[in-house]
Order: C-alpha cells, then sequence, then structure tokens
C-alpha cells in the first residue's frame, strides 16, 4: 500500500478537482473512447496486410529472379571466349526464341511433324553437348563454328516448319505430304 499512497499524495492535486460528470456525458467519453480504438485496431490491420504483402512480393521477386540467373550462369556462353561470336551468337538466340513464339510449338501437332520435332531435339543434345565441352577446349575454332553452325540450322529448320504450317493452313491438308 505504500506505493499506492505515495502516488495519490502526488496527484493530489489533479484528484481533488471536480470534473461536471452526467450520465450522458459518460456514454459519449465511452463511446469516443471505443470509436477510437477500434479505428486504431483498422488502421493497425491495414498497416499489418500492407507490410506482410510488401514482404510477399519481395519474396516472389527474389525467388524468380534467382531462379532466372541460376540458368544463365549455368549455360555456357561464348560471352567469355570470343566478344566477337557472342554477338552473333545473341543474334542467333534472339532470332530462335522468335521463331518458336511465332510458331506456338507447344500447340502444333508433334506426331504430325515428327521430323521436325526430332530434328530440333537432336540439335538441341548436340548443340548440349559441345556448349559442355566449351570450358575445357576454350577458343577451338572448330568448335565455335561448329556452335554457330547449331544455331543456323536450327533456325533453317525452324523456318522449314514455318513453311510446311503455312502450306498445310493454305491447302487444308491435316498431315504434311512429303519429308524434308
Amino acid at each position: 500500500m505504500d506505493e499506492l499512497e505515495r502516488q495519490i499524495r502526488q496527484q493530489r492535486a489533479e484528484l481533488d478537482t471536480a470534473e461536471d460528470w452526467t450520465p450522458d456525458a459518460g456514454w459519449r467519453v465511452l463511446e469516443e473512447r471505443l470509436s477510437g480504438a477500434s479505428a486504431y485496431r483498422r488502421r493497425n490491420w491495414f498497416r499489418w496486410g500492407a507490410a506482410a504483402s510488401i514482404l510477399l512480393a519481395c519474396c516472389l521477386g527474389v525467388y524468380f529472379f534467382s531462379e532466372v540467373d541460376t540458368e544463365i550462369e549455368t549455360t555456357p556462353s561464348l560471352v567469355g571466349i570470343t566478344p566477337e561470336m557472342a554477338a552473333q551468337e545473341k543474334e542467333y538466340q534472339q532470332l530462335i526464341a522468335n521463331k518458336e513464339r511465332l510458331l506456338e510449338l507447344d500447340k502444333v501437332d508433334a506426331t504430325s511433324y515428327a521430323y521436325f520435332f526430332e530434328e530440333l531435339h537432336l540439335l538441341d543434345s548436340l548443340q548440349e553437348e559441345y556448349l559442355a565441352e566449351l570450358p575445357r577446349y576454350g577458343q577451338n575454332e572448330r568448335l565455335l563454328s561448329t556452335l554457330l553452325r547449331y544455331y543456323e540450322l536450327k533456325i533453317r529448320l525452324l523456318e522449314q516448319l514455318e513453311n510446311e504450317l503455312e502450306k498445310q493452313a493454305y491447302y487444308g491438308n491435316s498431315t504434311p505430304d512429303q519429308e524434308i
């Protein structure tokens, strides 16, 4: 009780002043306090929600960008070996990506055009093998020219597939009638 008595003596002046307290005033003060508390809670929930959404967006961004970076780093390229051929490789890669996007290869019937897809798969596997050998052999002219040749072959194959698809669309045939 000593602590309570000490606080009462310190705040005696404040406690001695009497306020005009009516039942209506009491309810009004209570309502103001309750409405202020709920607004505070709503603001608090809004802040927590905003912080959680920002944190989620940051985590997703880090995840997706780190995935893309690891794919780029693990794929060997001509950039570190010869800058001249690296520019040509980049052009070929962009051209191939544009052709594949325009052809919408996932919508093409793979059984009707099996020859094209087998050749594309074979070219991709050979390219992967040569890219794996790239760090080992470095600036081997034959290896570098072979890699660029695979890009050219893939572009030609995609152009042939494009021509075949256009021909089939023009004539209305369901399956190709000749092999390349």
